[in-house]
């Protein structure tokens, strides 16, 4: 517990900031969604209409859960809009709580996860902290190529991957517009839509990996190499608990109000999934036969859905779904950044010889090596599969947010997830530029036949 104790500390000290500086502006309460939001709840005045049908802007959605906040606030703050904005902030706070926990479950370590938890928690208050470490790396990124003058050029290649992997992890600090999901989720009203599913979806997620903490089995274990850490006087094993079911049942409650709080939340059992495969990547034995319970709980929510909202899409889903190269290239930006700056060159391309005497394609270029060697360099790290599973849930978390148009509380809950990412990318990061900062290997001297001092042989 000592050693939390300073990481949780932490993440209070986030989540009170982010609710001490929740948005008191009168004009939360004009924008034309919520004031229409408001006007429906103060003439239905029957909480339990969202259950049944249609949620204030009748525009197909079932978020009975989130329309719950509304309701809440209509009854308690009345048409106080700073009130208004302290819950959307509360939802921040609790967010960040939300997040510790996760991190804490898979990965058991203060260190990561207070990391994480202060990542996203300074996306929430737009510290200025980030631009500083963010310079630092670039400067790092510069800095480490004079450690040739020390290695030579047997270090060339592991100091060009240090490099860029510096330079990825500076552009990896802020994922795809955190400043439109500090301004969407805070400070605009419905956006709190996608934080109160982002609550529950990542209880759901640490709930479950807490019960594959301390319940899963663990597999029959390699013999043990010179390259394995060793244990040490820290190392604890789970305490099970007197009653580790409990934890499923969490999970299963979190992923039914995540659902019932925004359409993102379909994407639960997927992540739910690609938890249990890190663990298993750990030489654990998950739960597999689980996973079919958090499939049916989807199923079940899709087939309601169907029985009590109208099937033929609204005018607003007709004018946000968008099926184009541009949802597919949303996509395959989270796990390859490097799209973007692909198509980027290829128009530098198509410019003629005088692109090149600008820097533009020298910059798409840099970044597209960058966005490689910071997977290349993980994938040759010993800890490869919990930094590709951090990136895999953040992938999955936007998956079906791509084929709408574009708006910034999208990122909310993916963002949360890109966090972990982001610092075990760091640890790997780290790794590399340790390696080379160290002297070359050299061969040991030839040894005398026979060995001085040893007996002779015929």
């Amino acid at each position: 517990m000592k050693r939390w104790l300073p990481w949780f500390v932490v993440s209070l000290i986030f989540a009170f900031w982010t609710i001490a500086i929740h948005p008191k502006d009168p004009r939360l309460l004009q924008d034309s969604d919520t004031k229409e939001i408001v006007r429906v709840i103060r003439e239905t005045q029957n909480p339990w209409t969202w259950f049944m049908g249609d949620w204030p802007l009748y525009n197909h959605f079932y978020r009975p859960i989130s329309t719950l906040t509304f309701e809440w606030d209509v009854w308690i703050h009345g048409t106080n809009a700073a009130g208004f904005g302290l819950t959307n902030a509360i939802l921040g706070a609790l967010s960040i709580l939300a997040l510790f926990w996760l991190v804490r479950e898979i990965s058991d370590s203060p260190l990561l996860t207070g990391l994480s938890v202060t990542l996203f928690g300074l996306w929430h208050t737009g510290s200025l902290g980030l631009e500083l470490v963010s310079g630092l790396l670039w400067l790092a990124a510069f800095g480490v190529w004079f450690l040739l003058f020390r290695g030579g050029k047997e270090k060339f290649w592991t100091v060009a991957l240090a490099s860029f992997c510096l330079a990825y992890l500076a552009m990896s600090l802020a994922p795809p517009g955190p400043e439109l999901f500090t301004q969407r989720i805070l400070g605009w009203l419905p956006g709190r839509t996608a934080s109160t599913m982002t609550v529950f979806a990542l209880v759901a997620l640490a709930a479950y990996a807490r019960y594959e903490r301390l319940t899963a089995r663990t597999r029959s274990l390699k013999e043990a190499t010179s390259r394995d850490l060793p244990a040490t006087k820290g190392t604890a094993l789970p305490d099970r608990g007197r009653a580790p079911w409990i934890w499923i049942g969490v999970t299963f409650l979190g992923l039914a109000l995540a659902l019932g709080s925004y359409e993102q939340a379909v994407m639960v059992p997927g992540c739910l999934f690609a938890i249990a495969v890190i663990f298993f990547t750990k030489g654990r034995k998950p739960h597999w036969l689980l996973h079919f319970g958090f499939w049916i709980v989807l199923g079940g929510y899709l087939a309601l859905r169907l029985a009590i909202l109208p099937r033929e899409t609204s005018g607003y889903q007709d004018q946000q779904l968008r099926y184009s190269w541009g949802a597919w290239q949303s996509i395959l930006e989270y796990p390859l950044p490097m799209v973007a700056d692909l198509g980027q060159l290829a128009i530098h391309a198509s410019a003629g010889f005088f692109i090149l005497l600008t820097g533009a394609p020298y910059v798409a270029l840099a970044s597209v090596i960058a966005n490689g060697a910071a997977h290349l360099g993980t994938w040759l790290d010993r800890e490869r599969w919990p930094v590709f599973g951090w990136l895999a849930l953040a992938t999955l978390a936007y998956l079906p947010m791509a084929f709408l148009k574009f708006f910034g509380h999208y990122l909310y809950w993916p963002s949360a997830l890109w966090a972990p990412y982001a610092v075990t990318l760091g640890v790997v990061t780290f790794r590399l530029v340790i390696s080379a900062a160290s002297l070359p290997e050299k061969s040991a001297p030839p040894r005398s036949r026979p060995a001085p001092g040893s007996l002779l042989h015929p």
